[in-house]
């Protein structure tokens, strides 16, 4: 393992960001909209922003509610108003409850209103009722349970590389490529009238060298020669320097170009000019402050500029910074004019709205964010009031690197009603990622990271973020990291329920003792079990599991969720030549799970993977490895012909990973509705269609339940006809637009003002 310490700024690990957090901050500071928010006295919503949809009743078709996680269950019809569902049951049963709403309301309006506001507001109550076609149906809306939203926002405008399109494996993913995509950045940025010049840093992000064809026993390496040849960069002709971030944010593939950038700007800093900005209230005064932090860490980690040559520089990191201290080193060099073109409020706000929109259109009505801060809830709180947002229900977990930023931390705090943007857990990281090497395993990984060697051992076993210690004696700083304190002081003395990332064997092993700490501490302090039950704490990824550690976390009450795009795209990398065996036995082991009596959810881990919950449906019913040869081939001719060639049941069983663990249509329905509202402790508000809660839900033109051959089909972003949030129609496929009420020109099927039938015809999908 390598061996890995922290301080009270450490930056180079995935258990803390910030570049992300800190930069955040300083952005939205230079903006003015830096509100401050108390997580303990969040506003409840005024009487004026509840909902006043109209009275609606939906019939025909299959409806599912989901009741208590039951996806089996059909009812004939729902009935809403205001926003709310009020009955679910016959068509008779719901046009009663409706009808016998409206006429309550009715008798509530004033008769000191004038009659023509009188009528307005009869009006109003005009019950539309919508029926469905046979081959439609509808269900709760979808939930994602572990997303990062304000994080990727932050890098938008990076120039993606990511070998995944459209929720699909690029066919033809490699180095061909990248160059490619490279030219088509450099020709896009032209056309811009700005001129890229030997000093215009391009950035990128989303790289994967995972994805790509293996070399040999190893990933295939993004080494300096690589990154060079990306341009045609020569030493006569160096090109420009090129920096992108891989997939999993934890490595920085800088060209010679940028490599000697780099250098050249840390040579020629002057830290003894150095003057403490007053505040961190602009992108100027972070990097200024960040550059003589990350000064300090470059001569002392680097042995430059002073003691290592420009060119031993370049030559020992071979195109590669490893985590976050490294990766800003990079960052810090680049001109403020130039970052500040790729990194402003403005992009955040586009890249935020272009998410929710995106959710909208694929029937997602509640995101869950795992990495929140004070800064990201006061920017999504002021964006929704200055209406900048589209109606995506937003929630999150409060992320935080060691005990002192626990300590730190207010009490949880306690509501009955949906606040925007709230928090419900505490966040904790463990590990790395298992396709990145560096989740925290026992055995050491079959392919061990690239060079160079100073930065990863050759055979690692990962990275475990904490100590298992339990000594918190002040003088000693471990003690700052103590994984059982930090997870005892959060539940018992701060009661957060928490969520955990752990993604190797050896983390999850670690995870659930620390948990099973905290529980007997709990009980010794008086609660119950039901107590430390209602608490519904979680591991997040889970990926490597047994029949042991699934039996711990049933007799400790743990949640697993699962980022199950490690079995569907990166499930041929991990049984090919990371885990080999251990991934066709271990990896997101989700039937198991269910059959323990867990409530699993599924997860994008967005950006890692992109948002799509009928995406995660699918990949935990199939199982199918999509990076390997023949599936790439059956993906590239389903994207050519939107039609999927027949698999034969060999190809298939060649290329599923662990068939015993797939997930039946009710089970992963259940998983990605009820179960991920439960998980977010949102059931009280959303996850199913039941009397009280939102009336959220998504029409699609197919039945996951029972549709056949889903692989690849059901993740098809054009099986969403309608998403509705709170008993409004916020997208619909025939307009293929987006209500949102900052846009006026925005088109919207027309609301009935009389009690009509409406059907909505789709084109009819096999099934």
């Amino acid at each position: 393992m390598t061996k890995h310490t922290h301080d009270h700024a450490c930056t180079h690990c995935g258990c803390n960001d910030p570049f992300g957090k800190s930069l955040l901050n300083a952005i939205v500071v230079e903006t003015d909209i830096n509100v401050e928010v108390s997580l303990q006295t969040l506003p409840l919503p005024n009487q004026t922003d509840k909902n006043s949809s109209k009275p609606l009743i939906i019939s025909g078709g299959t409806i599912r509610p989901v009741t208590q996680g039951d996806a089996d269950k059909i009812v004939e019809a729902i009935g809403a108003i205001d926003g709310n569902i009020i009955a679910v049951g016959t068509l008779q049963h719901v046009q009663t409850a409706v009808e016998f709403a409206v006429n309550q309301k009715k008798q509530q309006i004033g008769k000191d209103v004038s009659q023509q506001v009188r009528q307005e507001r009869i009006n109003e109550l005009t019950i539309t009722h919508q029926k469905l076609t046979s081959d439609q149906t509808l269900l709760p809306g979808l939930i994602d349970p572990h997303v990062h939203t304000c994080g990727d926002a932050l890098i938008s405008k990076f120039t993606s590389f990511s070998g995944i399109d459209n929720q699909m494996m690029r066919p033809d993913y490699n180095l061909t490529h990248i160059r490619n995509t490279l030219s088509d950045a450099i020709a896009n940025y032209k056309d811009k009238d700005k001129e890229i010049t030997n000093n215009t840093w391009v950035l990128g992000k989303d790289i994967d060298p995972s994805f790509m064809p293996f070399d040999g026993d190893l990933l295939t390496t993004l080494k300096l020669t690589t990154l060079d040849s990306l341009n045609d960069a020569t030493k006569e002709d160096p090109k420009y320097p090129l920096a992108i971030l891989s997939a999993s944010s934890h490595t920085l593939y800088i060209n010679t170009k940028a490599s000697e950038a780099t250098w050249d700007f840390w040579h020629g800093y002057d830290d003894s000019s150095y003057s403490p900005p007053e505040k961190i209230d602009s992108l100027e005064a972070w990097l200024s402050k960040t550059r003589y932090t990350t000064y300090q860490s470059f001569a002392n980690k680097a042995g430059a500029p002073t003691k290592v040559t420009k060119d031993d520089f370049v030559t020992n990191h071979n195109g590669q910074l490893q985590e976050m201290e490294q990766i800003l080193w990079a960052l810090c060099a680049i001109p403020d004019d130039q970052l500040a073109r790729y990194i402003n409020l403005d992009n955040v706000k586009k890249s935020l709205k272009a998410l929710k929109i995106e959710a909208l259109e694929k029937g997602i009505t509640f995101l869950y964010d795992a990495a929140f801060s004070k800064e990201q809830q006061s920017l999504l709180l002021t964006l929704k009031d200055n209406e900048c947002l589209p109606s995506v229900r937003i929630g999150g977990a409060l992320e935080y690197a060691d005990l002192n930023g626990i300590l730190k931390a207010g009490d949880c705090p306690k509501t009955s009603e949906y606040q925007y943007a709230f928090t419900g857990n505490i966040k904790l990281v463990s590990d790395g990622s298992n396709q990145g090497l560096t989740g925290y395993q026992y055995q050491p990984y079959y392919c061990y990271p690239p060079k160079p060697e100073n930065v990863y051992e050759e055979k690692s076993k990962g990275i475990f973020n904490f100590n298992m210690e339990t000594d918190t004696t002040q003088a000693d700083m471990a003690n700052n990291l103590s994984f059982p304190v930090m997870v005892s002081t959060a539940i018992n003395l701060k009661g957060w329920p928490l969520m955990i990332h752990a993604n190797g064997d050896n983390a999850i092993d670690n995870t659930i003792e620390v948990y099973k700490t905290a529980y007997n501490i709990a009980i010794d302090i008086g609660h119950t079990p039901l107590d430390w039950a209602n608490m519904r704490h979680r591991i997040e990824h889970c990926s490597l599991l047994d029949i042991y550690r699934i039996e711990d976390m049933k007799t400790f009450s743990l949640q697993p969720s699962f980022l199950i795009g490690h079995v569907g795209y990166w499930g041929y990398a991990f049984e090919q030549i990371i885990f080999k065996e251990q991934a066709r036995k271990s990896l997101d082991l989700c039937h198991s799970s269910i059959k323990s009596g867990a409530k699993i959810t599924l997860h994008s881990d967005f950006p890692v993977s992109p948002i799509g919950t009928l995406r995660l449906m699918e990949q935990s019913m199939t199982r199918i490895t999509e990076a390997s040869p023949a599936i790439k081939e059956h993906t590239k001719m389903f994207i050519k012909n939107k039609e999927i060639m027949p698999i034969s049941s060999q190809d298939q069983d060649r290329n599923t990973l662990n068939v015993r663990e797939r997930l039946t249509g009710s089970q992963a329905l259940a998983a990605a509705t009820y179960n991920a509202a439960w998980q977010c402790h949102a059931d009280a508000w959303v996850g199913s269609l039941e009397i009280g809660k939102f009336a959220d839900f998504v029409i699609l033109k197919i039945d996951p339940v029972t549709m056949k051959d889903p692989f690849l089909r059901m993740r098809d972003t054009e099986n969403v006809l309608e998403t509705w949030i709170g008993g409004e129609k916020v997208f619909s496929l025939n307009t293929n637009k987006i209500k949102d009420d900052d846009r006026s020109d925005v088109g919207i099927n027309v609301e009935v003002d009389v009690e009509v039938d409406v059907e909505i015809n789709s084109p009819v999908c096999s099934s």
